[in-house]
């Protein structure tokens, strides 16, 4: 059996009989989705809050400069 042939036998009800490999898989997929979600929401937070700012400052300079 090829890969693919494996992955489309696998019971998502059943993730403990899984072949070491795919479980592997499942939780390294799961980590890189957690930590990519939580660097977002951290990182990005409060750049856009810095952002913001900034887009105000700048529309009452343009105002001024007007």
């Amino acid at each position: 059996m090829n890969f693919l042939e494996q992955l489309r036998q696998l019971d998502p009800r059943d993730v403990g009989r899984w072949p070491f490999l795919f479980r592997a898989l499942g939780v390294a997929l799961v980590f890189v989705v957690t930590t990519g979600l939580l660097i977002y929401y951290f990182v990005n937070r409060g750049n856009l809050e810095d952002l913001r700012k900034a887009e105000a400052k700048q529309t009452s300079l343009w105002q001024t400069f007007d």
